[in-house]
């Protein structure tokens, strides 16, 4: 009744005591289900939110309740800025999503040398989920990142590192030798063919 909550007890008789029990317990003040180790007034080990994610032990905030969690594959599309739909080189992405934090692999292969106009901006496109930024200082502008690269034009002297706009499901990449003078990248550091590049970033969605 009330907040006492609804209890399924599992008990054994190994040594007549609590440590033989467990409860699943319907929580009468939250509606939350509730695992608990030595029964009805044990120890909380795992909590379903009535209003969805998990909580571990005894956590009940849902700002820190595991919410999500998917991992699958996406196409990272290298491409101009302006004309990414017909002009692109596609990759090959893995990606896990824990709550808002996503894990990105991106893989071009041996680029078959499509020529991306000269004097443009080249990008990421298509990355699986919305990168989270509003403007604002704490927001994922820039996104975490390593990566490994041969036959591109800038090579390995440079320093480089990704950026997104706000709200996007785009890639900027910006470049700088010896970390002074940042520079955009553009389709002639991309214009080779056998072209190999490798990336792992993280960034948060919304």
């Amino acid at each position: 009744a009330a907040s006492s909550g609804a209890n399924l007890v599992f008990a054994n008789n190994f040594d007549n005591s609590v440590s033989d029990e467990w409860a699943i317990q319907l929580d009468g003040a939250t509606d939350d289900l509730v695992f608990k180790s030595e029964g009805a007034g044990g120890t909380a080990r795992v909590r379903f939110l009535d209003n969805g994610g998990i909580c571990f032990g005894s956590d009940t905030a849902a700002t820190n309740a595991l919410d999500d969690y998917e991992e699958g594959t996406f196409t990272p599309k290298l491409a101009p800025h302006s004309d990414y739909a017909t002009i692109h080189e596609n990759g090959i992405g893995r990606y896990t999503k824990i709550g808002n934090m996503v894990t990105c692999t991106m893989h071009w292969i041996n680029k078959s040398g499509t020529a991306f106009p000269t004097g443009q901006q080249i990008m990421i496109f298509n990355m699986p989920f919305t990168i989270k930024h509003t403007g604002n200082n704490g927001d994922a502008h820039y996104v975490a990142m390593s990566q490994m690269m041969h036959n591109v034009q800038f090579g390995s002297s440079h320093k480089h590192f990704f950026y997104s706009n706000i709200n996007a499901t785009t890639l900027r990449g910006l470049k700088a030798r010896d970390g002074t003078t940042w520079e955009t990248w553009t389709c002639a550091d991309w214009n080779q063919s056998s072209l190999y590049f490798d990336t792992s970033i993280t960034y948060m969605t919304n």
